[in-house]
């Protein structure tokens, strides 16, 4: 069998391939959704993308006290002015259900 699969040309295991189908799992477009749904909602936002940060580092830094939030928040702060990329870094950590009760925390807080 693998001397017939060597031997064809790509083109054709590139069609063969185009026909196999994964199965995913069923809440898959759900968590894509709400990644999709909360990165927009801080592009968008005129909340301050620090602000948001610093919430998200307390939520998931659970293990470090106060003194050493503050330091690695104003650490990543200065040497890295593209806060995004952490916020996009604990967003993905974050359950669908967690993303949505940040968003209505976020948008009905104030």
């Amino acid at each position: 069998m693998s001397l017939i699969w060597d031997n064809l040309p790509a083109c054709i295991q590139d069609k063969i391939y185009s026909y196999i189908i994964y199965n995913q799992p069923e809440n898959l477009l759900d968590d894509i959704k709400s990644y999709v749904l909360i990165i927009n909602f801080i592009n968008i936002s005129y909340l301050n993308t620090d602000d948001i940060l610093w919430n998200l580092m307390l939520n998931y830094e659970k293990k470090l006290d106060n003194k050493q939030l503050h330091d690695i928040f104003t650490k990543r702060i200065t040497h890295h002015t593209d806060t995004k990329y952490y916020i996009k870094k604990y967003i993905s950590k974050m359950k669908t259900d967690d993303r949505y009760s940040f968003i209505n925390g976020r948008l009905y807080r104030e």
